[in-house]
């Protein structure tokens, strides 16, 4: 079986999950979307303070490439290294 190592996408999105910037977007975004009627216009469900939340969120978290485009961090370079050793002995 093998892994893929962590990427720099992976790092930044558990970064994200405990920055309260993005708590308090996901929250707002939660209570735009319970608060909506049924076929309200996409553009029209969230309010202004969720959009100026998620323009941060974005500008602060977006990387230049796509998950499968992320080089690997660190700690994936270390996993790399690992299961390609432990590879080379099994096969």
């Amino acid at each position: 079986m093998i892994r893929h190592g962590e990427s720099e996408y992976n790092e930044l999105r558990a970064k994200k999950a405990s920055d309260p910037l993005y708590r308090e977007f996901k929250k707002n975004f939660k209570k735009d979307i319970t608060a909506s009627r049924l076929f309200t216009p996409p553009e029209e469900v969230h309010s202004l303070r969720t959009k100026v939340l998620a323009q941060q969120v974005y500008e602060k978290y977006t990387l230049a490439k796509s998950d499968h485009r992320t080089l690997l961090n660190e700690q994936g370079h270390w996993q790399a290294h690992q299961t390609g050793a432990h590879l080379n002995g099994v096969i």
